[in-house]
């Protein structure tokens, strides 16, 4: 199956960062105490995954 790659700006990645913490209601320090805590829920687990991803796009 051929692979699809996208190239984005920094600025499309940080807005992807913050449309799934708007999705979620939090804002990264909570989402973090909330995983730290070991009780993110699915959706959550989720995003922080994709955010995980988007951070090391952009070297943080």
């Amino acid at each position: 199956m051929p692979v699809t790659t996208r190239n984005l700006s920094r600025a499309e990645i940080e807005a992807r960062r913050d449309e799934l913490l708007v999705r979620l209601g939090m804002t990264w320090d909570e989402l973090s105490e909330r995983r730290t805590s070991g009780v993110l829920t699915a959706d959550e687990w989720e995003a922080w995954e994709e955010l995980d991803g988007l951070g090391f796009l952009l070297g943080q």
